[in-house]
């Protein structure tokens, strides 16, 4: 192989929950942006084919249930994001199972953190400009301990699923579907 464009075997891809592109060999398991699963790529032969961009709104006029059902996943993703930038933090770093958990904790922050972002696109809202409210945030505080904060972040993962899985339900719009 002389390393030339042609001997490369690459496809793009386009993910369909968050709408990120990128390139890979074959599909990903997960987004590397969103962390959606493989089953939401599209495969993309040039940039011309990708879906249109009025694909990734929600789909027509939100209702008012809809609107209140993305802002609490936004205030859902957000506390999560938090939560998980906090367990990053205490990751002793001295150990190699610190690190691991550290740095795991880290990438999950960063997919809430995308996922949160996904929900504002849908509500149009800017989300530099979302906050949690003080309160809920310091109702959701990491304990310093990985065994107690690892089973809260599960809890927290359990619950996300039932509320979205609510959500999908509450809306006849497909993309919103889809997401949730």
């Amino acid at each position: 192989m002389d390393g030339s464009l042609q001997q490369v075997s690459y496809g793009i891809w386009r993910c369909m929950i968050c709408g990120e592109v990128f390139l890979a060999g074959q599909c990903a398991t997960h987004c590397p942006f969103c962390g959606a699963h493989g089953e939401n790529f599209v495969r993309v032969d040039d940039v011309t084919k990708l879906p249109p961009e009025d694909l990734f709104n929600a789909g027509g006029e939100l209702t008012e249930r809809e609107k209140e059902n993305l802002r609490a996943s936004i205030t859902t993703e957000l506390l999560n994001t938090a939560f998980y930038e906090a367990m990053n933090r205490q990751g002793d770093r001295s150990t190699a199972t610190g690190t691991v958990l550290s740095r795991t904790y880290k990438r999950l922050a960063q997919i809430e953190d995308e996922h949160a972002g996904i929900f504002c696109k849908f509500l149009g809202v800017d989300k530099k400009k979302q906050q949690v409210p003080p309160e809920l945030l310091s109702a959701h505080k990491v304990t310093g301990v990985w065994k107690d904060d690892i089973a809260a972040s599960v809890i927290r993962e359990e619950n996300a699923h039932a509320l979205y899985s609510r959500f999908a339900t509450e809306t006849d719009k497909p993309r919103l579907k889809l997401v949730w």
